[in-house]
């Protein structure tokens, strides 16, 4: 067994190039007041042994990793990967790596993914969709360390905390209001756990809007589902059973995908005889057809936010003392009814989503 190695360190690089210790770390920190004579050799002397700085032993030195904590509750959902991009665009352009967490939207998880993140010594986190009350959410738990929940359940927090608030109740009672002008009666909900927030703010959307457009509320026409296309179609078998709605109001675009697939199984004219509408605004609701009709978030800009206001955090500035607002659009497209595309506007349409900043694809080609 050949012997192990050993690590080259940045005493032997002063060695070579005839400096102190001192002067090697200052080139390895990039110290401006350094000549370029000696900035040469000590590089060249790092080249020629392989040296290769230790990220941890820099960290206790300055005090920073550089790099932030990313949990999220499901990286296979489109709208968390398109978002995490965003995050990371704007985090490594500013020289910090992101650590991704998945946790399944199991609560154990995710607490034990802050615990991890804050033992592993980022320098801040940023949290989506968590399930952890305002009254988890204290000091020892993050020790310190800047953060910013995104759609959590809490919406207050200590000092070094931050949150983003998108605009799910005004998203889900625009949604059922344009199903109403267009003629919808009978309007379903296959809504998200309620442990969600996002959830509970799209059903009372729904229920709100209703009522005030006095549409009674039926309880054969709400039910709660798993956020994906599986549970989605599951949801939709068991709704068409016990009722017969003319339009359904999805908590999500995967969800929204899963009652296409029913309905059309079952014989269904989508948007004739069941107007569809989802949320989020993922990749895939373009591609389906008919095109779903959906209310937008922008989730790679969204990532792009989250990541700026942690970045401010980081250098100091308070964090506002009220959720930070996100808004949302309604997109119509042809599963509701009001709104049919002609090949060209297609075309056009997918031309637009190819070259969005979260589909990573250069205008220059594909290489």
């Amino acid at each position: 067994m050949p012997a192990k190695t050993k690590k080259v360190t940045l005493q032997d690089v002063a060695d070579l190039a005839g400096v102190s210790l001192k002067t090697a770390s200052n080139v390895k920190n990039e110290w401006p007041y350094i000549s370029d004579e000696t900035r040469a050799k000590v590089k060249s002397a790092m080249q020629e042994l392989g040296y290769r700085p230790s990220h941890i032993a820099r960290s206790l030195a300055t005090g920073r990793s550089d790099t932030i904590g990313v949990i999220v509750p499901d990286i296979s959902n489109p709208f968390f990967s398109s978002a995490f991009r965003g995050c990371e665009d704007t985090l490594s352009a500013q020289g910090y790596s992101a650590y991704l967490c998945n946790t399944d939207e199991d609560l154990e998880k995710e607490k034990y993914y802050l615990n991890l993140m804050v033992e592993q010594g980022v320098d801040a986190l940023i949290v989506w969709g968590s399930r952890l009350e305002t009254s988890d959410i204290d000091p020892s738990l993050l020790d310190g360390v800047p953060a910013v929940f995104v759609d959590g359940l809490a919406q207050s927090g200590p000092e070094n905390v931050s949150f983003i608030q998108v605009e799910n109740y005004q998203g889900a009672c625009t949604a059922i209001k344009h199903l109403i002008e267009n003629g919808r009666r009978n309007i379903a909900h296959i809504s998200g756990a309620q442990k969600r927030l996002p959830a509970r703010q799209r059903l009372a959307g729904y229920v709100d809007t209703l009522q005030s457009n006095g549409l009674p509320i039926n309880e054969n026409l709400i039910v709660e589902s798993w956020p994906s296309i599986g549970g989605g179609y599951s949801a939709a078998i068991q709704l068409f059973e016990k009722s017969k709605p003319d339009a359904v109001f999805c908590y999500n675009d995967l969800i929204a995908i899963g009652v296409l697939t029913a309905a059309n199984e079952l014989g269904l004219k989508i948007p004739t005889d069941l107007a569809i509408v989802g949320f989020d605004d993922i990749l895939p609701a373009s591609l389906v057809s008919p095109m779903l009709t959906t209310v937008s978030i922008a989730q790679y800009e969204l990532g792009c936010f989250a990541a700026n206001q942690i970045l401010q955090q980081i250098v100091q500035t308070p964090p506002s003392a009220s959720p930070v607002s996100f808004p949302v659009e309604l997109v119509v497209r042809e599963s509701c009814g009001a709104k049919k595309f002609s090949p060209d506007e297609r075309r056009q349409l997918l031309k637009k989503i190819a070259f969005s900043p979260s589909a990573n694809i250069s205008k220059q080609g594909i290489y």
